[in-house]
């Protein structure tokens, strides 16, 4: 999936939906793109799965949600993160990068690990 140049893609739903993203290939988003949302969804609600790695991510760019990555993240300067980055190989970070929302952090995971994304379907209980 490739989000140009100050492209945005606006996910929608009613505040007890879950959406899920599955990026079949590499996530490229060019500087300044942003992943917005729309009628009651939070960054807790949104998971992206990505089979191919983030190649690419540009500055100042925003992104709501949780990215689970199978390759390598190369994340650019300036990005706003409201929501976690996990990534199955290297985890590159710009200079500038927020993060807000939910906790950012990096782990290794085995390249034997099979990323299935229908375990990530379920709904997760919101926090009182």
């Amino acid at each position: 999936m490739t989000l140009g140049n100050s492209s945005t893609l606006t996910l929608s739903g009613g505040a007890d939906d879950t959406v899920v993203l599955r990026v079949d290939g590499a996530l490229r988003l060019g500087s300044g793109a942003k992943i917005v949302l729309a009628s009651g969804l939070t960054p807790a609600d949104v998971v992206i799965v990505d089979e191919g790695g983030i190649t690419s991510w540009g500055s100042s760019t925003t992104v709501n949600g949780t990215i689970l990555s199978a390759g390598t993240c190369t994340i650019g300067s300036g990005v706003t993160i409201n929501g976690a980055v996990l990534c199955g190989e290297n985890f590159t970070v710009g200079a500038n990068a927020r993060v807000s929302s939910l906790p950012a952090f990096a782990v290794s995971v085995p390249s034997a690990c099979y990323l299935d994304p229908s375990k990530l379907a379920r709904r997760r209980s919101r926090p009182q």
